[in-house]
């Protein structure tokens, strides 16, 4: 079963690629010369999110990000991320961080403008594929299969989603992303699905 649904992600995404592709030549025809050669500084991204909940359970997330347009509907990237948790009632404490890379696809450039709605705002479809590397500590585990003496592990997935992008401004933007672990390592600390939520500019 986990093979056809990888499988079925792979077609899906080949044809989105070729789709994507066709577009992609048909937006750069169509710009002027100097859109074209638009400089790479505008091309820039910068965003991520932070959260943070106090009280018996204490959790405080920072994730920073920068990214690069290399086509107006593609987006590459890469996320630092630190995560605090401690739980009073347990006498529990434990930090995660580490980074993860990531590819954005725009499948869908304005749903509001293909459903004849009227918004001040762009709302985007978008795809989001991700390789994430997170350090954590081995006692967040009780797995015998894990034969290093070190305090602490690093654990390597692969997350692939979608969601919504809403532009705010000519590079502002919030999104909202629903987000699957398909490589189902057995260290990973988050169930299915991973909610991903925050601002770009």
């Amino acid at each position: 079963m986990h093979k056809k649904i990888v499988i079925s992600i792979a077609l899906f995404l080949g044809f989105t690629i070729v789709s994507l592709g066709q577009d992609f030549i048909k937006e750069d025809a169509n710009l002027p010369e100097k859109s074209k050669e638009a400089s790479w500084k505008d091309r820039i991204i910068f965003g991520g999110n932070f959260w943070f909940g106090f009280g018996n359970i204490r959790n405080i997330d920072i994730s920073p990000m920068v990214g690069y347009m290399i086509r107006p509907r593609l987006i590459a990237g890469v996320y630092l991320f630190y995560n605090y948790y401690e739980d009073k009632y347990w006498n529990f404490k434990t930090d995660l961080y580490g980074f993860r890379p990531y590819a954005q696809v725009i499948l869908i450039k304005n749903i509001n403008e293909a459903l004849n709605i009227y918004s001040l705002t762009k709302t985007s479809i978008v795809f989001q594929a991700e390789t994430e590397f997170m350090s954590l500590n081995k006692n967040l585990t009780t797995l015998p299969i894990i034969t290093t003496d070190a305090d602490r592990i690093w654990v390597n997935s692969i997350l692939l989603g979608g969601g919504i992008r809403q532009t705010a401004g000519k590079k502002s933007s919030f999104t909202f992303l629903i987000m699957w672990n398909i490589s189902n390592y057995i260290y990973y600390p988050y169930g299915n699905p991973v909610i991903r939520v925050g601002f770009n500019f």
